[in-house]
């Protein structure tokens, strides 16, 4: 019989751990899971668009019933203290280790691949159940090490929210009015190293990542929007089939990834 990850579902106890710069989920994700935010520390949290979705979230949409964050550490103990004020976290630990035995379940919320294994360590070894920011790791050695503890059943999950992003729902259910699906053009922001696992989950709720031939990095490009200038890069997958082709994506002004394909 498979055992409860937590002992009691309706007071699970969260850690929110590791911050990096250009990323502010310990903000966003605690205050989302929590309910509640101080609007003025977010504000001034050095990520304005955070505080821009939160706000513009009803009240009511907030909140996980039965989870809280209760404990948070980050690489920055100045920014611990910013996100507990700015979620309402009451307790901040000096070590990421110190959380052990006083919560049910970790969050691991830095996008650094080859830092994801010593990260998650301590508390695989501790036996809590571990949620790690995308992506899982990019180097083999980490992808090893993750199998392994796979295998042995360790509880662990990471993922992209564009697998379950309802903006592809529609596209997915569309499928049949194109034909067979051959090859996929996703255009998605920042770093292939650190975003690139968005333009791949995307793809996985149409076409089972075992069957596709192969996954291509197009390169970066620039693309103008509200906030300073970023760079965006396109990615392809390839499936089996005659005369399949592909369209690198071109620039857009929206942040959120946009999939393309064609057949014949």
């Amino acid at each position: 019989m498979t055992q409860p990850l937590v002992t009691d579902s309706d007071n699970i106890r969260l850690a929110m751990l590791g911050m990096f710069d250009g990323n502010g989920h310990p903000f966003s994700w605690s205050a989302i899971i929590n309910g509640r935010y101080d609007r003025k520390v977010i504000a001034d949290c050095g990520y304005p668009v955070i505080g821009e979705y939160l706000n513009a979230q009803p009240a009511a949409d907030l909140g996980i019933d039965g989870a809280q964050v209760t404990h948070v550490w980050c690489d920055d103990p100045a920014q611990s203290r910013q996100v507990a004020a700015a979620a309402y976290i009451p307790n901040i630990v000096e070590r990421p280790e110190d959380v052990i035995g006083h919560v049910d379940a970790v969050i691991i919320a830095t996008d650094i691949g080859h830092e994801h294994v010593n990260r998650a360590r301590p508390f695989i070894d501790a036996g809590l159940p571990v949620f790690i920011d995308k992506p899982l790791t990019d180097h083999r050695d980490g992808l090893k090490r993750f199998t392994e503890w796979h295998d042995q059943r360790k509880p662990f999950q990471s993922s992209s929210c564009m697998r379950y992003a309802r903006e592809f729902a529609d596209l997915r259910n569309r499928l049949p009015e194109v034909g067979e699906l051959r090859a996929v053009t996703v255009l998605m922001a920042k770093s292939w190293e650190r975003y690139g696992i968005h333009a791949l989950e995307s793809v996985y709720g149409m076409k089972t990542p075992t069957s596709s031939t192969s996954a291509t990095n197009w390169a970066s490009t620039s693309y103008s929007s509200p906030r300073p200038t970023s760079t965006a890069r396109s990615a392809s997958c390839r499936w089996p089939g005659p005369r399949a082709c592909c369209r690198p994506g071109s620039p857009t002004r929206s942040t959120r990834s946009r999939a393309s394909w064609s057949s014949s």
